[in-house]
């Protein structure tokens, strides 16, 4: 393997290590919001509205908005990344 491909490669790595624990730092925070939400005897139809109302608190948070971006370029920088992987991984 080229040192260029390998380089790639744990670079790749790193960055969806850190975009997964962004992502399951941001779906924990969203669980802990409804579970704030939520009554003793909620029903599955309310447990759902309010899981999908602290999806929507969350994002709409002004709080949030730096980590949002923060995982908006991440997840950008990783998908330009796998298009820039058909060219430089291309067998030669």
């Amino acid at each position: 393997m080229k040192p260029g491909n390998l380089l790639y490669l744990i670079v790749f790595g790193m960055g969806f290590a850190i975009w997964l624990a962004l992502m399951i730092r941001m779906l924990w925070q969203i669980g802990n919001r409804a579970r704030a939400m939520r009554g003793p005897d909620d029903g599955p139809g309310k447990v759902l509205a309010i899981t999908l109302r602290a999806h929507l608190d969350f994002f709409r948070a002004p709080e949030n908005r730096r980590f949002l971006g923060l995982l908006l370029l991440l997840s950008a920088l990783l998908m330009a990344m796998n298009v820039l992987a058909a060219y430089l991984l291309a067998p030669t």
